[in-house]
């Protein structure tokens, strides 16, 4: 996976979204240094973000509360991949 993405261009790897947070930023942060893995997803979850739900360890998103949602108002609508 390494060698693959040094080789894939960006545009193909990233999908850029503007979003806005739900929560302060001194929340997402609060605990450095902390990892996990969700148990739904297998996403990294980092900084103590993690939630447990039913025996599971979840990200907040998989757990139905996440941090940020897409923005939607016409003047950030705009989903475009990386241009890079």
């Amino acid at each position: 996976m390494l060698l693959g993405y040094q080789f894939m261009p960006p545009a193909e790897l990233f999908i850029i979204q503007y979003v806005q947070l739900k929560v302060p930023l001194a929340e997402i942060i609060a605990k450095p240094g902390r990892k996990t893995i969700c148990d739904a997803c297998k996403e990294e979850i980092i900084n103590g973000r993690e939630m447990e739900h039913a025996g599971l360890i979840l990200c907040r998103t998989c757990a139905g509360e996440g941090y940020y949602q897409v923005k939607t108002d016409s003047a950030t609508m705009m989903t475009s991949r990386c241009p890079r």
